[in-house]
Protein backbone atom coordinates (compact mmCIF):
# COMPACT_ATOMS: atom_id res chain seq x y z
CA UNK A 1 0.00 0.00 0.00
CA UNK A 2 1.54 3.46 -0.88
CA UNK A 3 1.61 6.57 1.38
CA UNK A 4 -1.84 8.03 -0.28
CA UNK A 5 -3.77 4.84 0.91
CA UNK A 6 -3.69 3.29 -2.80
CA UNK A 7 -2.45 0.57 -4.27
CA UNK A 8 -0.48 0.24 -7.32
CA UNK A 9 -0.25 -2.20 -9.72
CA UNK A 10 3.15 -3.59 -8.84
CA UNK A 11 5.31 -2.66 -4.98
CA UNK A 12 6.89 0.78 -6.13
CA UNK A 13 4.01 1.85 -8.87
CA UNK A 14 2.01 4.49 -7.85
CA UNK A 15 -1.92 4.17 -7.02
CA UNK A 16 -4.15 2.98 -9.54
CA UNK A 17 -7.77 2.60 -9.42
CA UNK A 18 -8.06 -0.72 -10.43
CA UNK A 19 -5.27 -1.91 -8.24
CA UNK A 20 -6.86 0.05 -5.55
CA UNK A 21 -10.42 -1.51 -5.84
CA UNK A 22 -9.19 -4.58 -6.33
CA UNK A 23 -7.10 -4.91 -3.12
CA UNK A 24 -9.88 -3.44 -1.07
CA UNK A 25 -11.75 -5.95 -2.99
CA UNK A 26 -9.81 -8.68 -1.62
CA UNK A 27 -9.06 -7.03 1.48
CA UNK A 28 -13.09 -7.21 2.62
CA UNK A 29 -13.22 -10.64 1.46
CA UNK A 30 -10.92 -11.86 3.71
CA UNK A 31 -12.76 -10.62 6.51
CA UNK A 32 -10.93 -6.97 7.17
CA UNK A 33 -13.21 -4.50 8.80
CA UNK A 34 -14.48 -0.97 6.93
CA UNK A 35 -13.38 0.15 10.43
CA UNK A 36 -9.89 -1.34 10.80
CA UNK A 37 -8.35 -0.29 13.76
CA UNK A 38 -4.95 -1.72 13.72
CA UNK A 39 -3.21 -0.88 10.28
CA UNK A 40 -6.07 1.07 8.96
CA UNK A 41 -5.51 0.00 5.69
CA UNK A 42 -8.91 -0.55 4.39
CA UNK A 43 -10.34 2.71 5.78
CA UNK A 44 -7.15 4.57 3.87
CA UNK A 45 -7.56 2.66 0.53
CA UNK A 46 -11.76 3.59 0.74
CA UNK A 47 -10.86 7.17 1.34
CA UNK A 48 -8.50 6.91 -1.63
CA UNK A 49 -11.06 5.21 -3.46
CA UNK A 50 -13.85 7.95 -2.95
CA UNK A 51 -11.41 10.62 -3.04
CA UNK A 52 -10.20 9.86 -6.71
CA UNK A 53 -14.09 9.30 -8.11
CA UNK A 54 -15.10 5.95 -6.69
CA UNK A 55 -14.99 2.42 -8.18
CA UNK A 56 -17.15 3.86 -11.11
CA UNK A 57 -13.70 4.56 -12.55
CA UNK A 58 -12.50 1.42 -12.66
CA UNK A 59 -13.18 -1.05 -15.78
CA UNK A 60 -16.32 -2.82 -16.06
CA UNK A 61 -15.05 -5.88 -15.25
CA UNK A 62 -13.88 -5.09 -11.68
CA UNK A 63 -17.07 -3.58 -11.39
CA UNK A 64 -18.74 -6.75 -11.97
CA UNK A 65 -16.79 -8.42 -9.60
CA UNK A 66 -17.64 -5.50 -6.75
CA UNK A 67 -21.02 -5.67 -7.07
CA UNK A 68 -21.02 -9.46 -7.04
CA UNK A 69 -19.38 -9.39 -4.03
CA UNK A 70 -21.62 -6.47 -2.67
CA UNK A 71 -18.41 -3.96 -2.44
CA UNK A 72 -20.31 -1.44 -4.52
Amino acid sequence: QNMDGGWGIHAEGGSSMLSSALNYTALRLLGENVDDEQDMSVPKTRKWIHDHGGAMMIKLEARCLDFLTGQV
